[in-house]
């Protein structure tokens, strides 16, 4: 299974906390999912699977567009963490904005890994055998590669919009593959 992060939005340029927010792809992330494509071209795909959220969506169809793949199924529980009052802040304002990280209406992580990994889990068993391509947001990526890696207590720095990360679904667990296949630049 391939995780795929999607494109660049003008809030990520912008240093903005998205979350939930449906804040659509620029011309940026859109090349970038065309390079993403590009990256995984080589092996064949039963499925691609996104979040409905439109950065993630645009992403897919583009990617699915390049694959050949006819059309792209969504998944309610692949969408961003909820970030609650943080949305809209910039991240380099966030610690003040919320000192010690208390923010409003916030996802807990560990209820952010427990809906990933069961996403991901239910993905893998109904294209079992099969190539999929994931397409998601960075918190809820970062959150399942330190799941599958085993290291919850440790978050993995900030995966790249673009960037492909690997794994398996074995027997009903997530295994980390190959972490960063490729990053996009």
């Amino acid at each position: 299974m391939r995780l795929v992060r999607h494109g660049q939005t003008d809030w990520n340029a912008q240093g903005l906390i998205q979350g939930r927010q449906d804040i659509p792809l620029n011309d940026v992330g859109r090349e970038q999912a065309s390079e993403a494509a590009g990256r995984l071209d080589g092996l064949r795909y039963s499925a691609i699977v996104s979040s409905p959220l439109s950065r993630a969506a645009e992403t897919a169809r583009i990617i699915a567009a390049e694959l050949g793949l006819a059309s792209v199924e969504f998944e309610a529980d692949l969408v961003e963490q909820e970030l609650g009052a943080a949305e809209g802040t910039p991240w380099a304002e966030l610690e003040e904005a919320f000192p010690g990280g208390a923010i409003p209406g916030i996802e807990p992580h560990k209820r952010l890994i427990e809906r990933a990994a069961a996403v991901l889990e239910r993905i893998g068993r109904l294209h079992d055998g099969g190539n999929v391509v994931v397409v998601s947001h960075g918190a809820l990526i970062n959150a399942i590669t330190a799941h599958a890696a085993r290291t919850r207590d440790q978050r993995p720095g900030p995966v790249a919009n673009g960037s492909i990360s690997e794994i398996e679904v074995l027997g009903g667990r997530l295994e980390l593959g190959s972490e960063l296949i490729a990053e996009s630049s």
